[in-house]
Formats: structure tokens, C-alpha cells, sequence
């Protein structure tokens, strides 16, 4: 339905797991699209308000600039026959470990992988 406009989807969504779980959806159901990413400090909400807390991400919290350089920075899906990486490969490269978001002892690799992530302008990025 959406390859019927006859121009390019963007979507740009929240930068946080559900954000990430829409997009796939997406994808899924419309084939390759256009993401726009946005940084996780830009949309971030400063003081407390009537919705939400200081601290909450979403794209309503970005300012004009911020959503014209995400557009600017569309680029298109993944393929389906990519290379994943193997949560072994992610531990050798300590960007993950067994004790990751399990309350565990802590590494850093959270920190390293948000990190990484930031720089290759993808948004979060977990191990799952």
C-alpha cells in the first residue's frame, strides 16, 4: 500500500526499542524503507511537563533542526540476507557480556555499544 505513493517513506520514530520493533513491522509489511535516526540526548525531554518527566525520549521532544538533520540523514533499510552478528562476536568485542541488563556485574559494554551505536548514527542497539 505504502509503495503506491510513488515517492520514498521516512520514518523516523522514537529512539528506543519499541521505535525499533515499528520499524521492523514496517519494513515487514511495505518492503525497504527510508529511516531517519535520531540521537538519544536530541530527543530527550529537559524539564518535567503535563506528559512526561524530564528524561523521556521521543521525537516530540526534538526541536525543528533536529528533525530537518534526521530527515537529511534517511537512509534505506537493511537487507534481509545481512550478517548479524553473534552475541559470541559482540563479546569478544566487548560490546556485550553475560551479565549485560541482568543486574549483574557491569562491564561497560552497554556503554561501549551505545557508543558504537551513536556513531554509526543507528540509534540504540542492544544484543537481542
Amino acid at each position: 500500500m505504502l509503495k503506491q505513493l510513488g515517492r520514498p517513506i521516512i520514518v523516523l520514530t522514537d529512539p528506543d526499542e519499541r521505535g525499533r520493533e515499528l520499524r521492523l513491522h514496517l519494513d515487514d509489511m511495505s518492503g525497504p524503507l527510508l529511516h531517519a535516526f535520531v540521537p538519544e540526548p536530541d530527543a530527550a525531554a529537559t524539564v518535567d511537563g503535563s506528559v512526561h518527566a524530564a528524561g523521556n525520549r521521543g521525537i516530540e521532544h526534538l526541536v525543528p533542526v533536529g528533525v530537518q538533520q534526521a530527515l537529511a540523514g534517511a537512509r534505506s533499510s537493511y537487507s534481509r540476507d545481512r550478517q548479524v552478528w553473534s552475541v559470541e562476536r559482540l563479546q569478544k568485542l566487548q560490546l556485550a557480556n553475560a551479565f549485560d541488563g541482568a543486574g549483574g556485574i557491569a562491564s561497560g559494554a552497554a556503554a561501549r555499544r551505545r557508543q558504537l551505536c551513536a556513531l554509526l548514527g543507528l540509534g540504540r542497539c542492544t544484543t537481542a
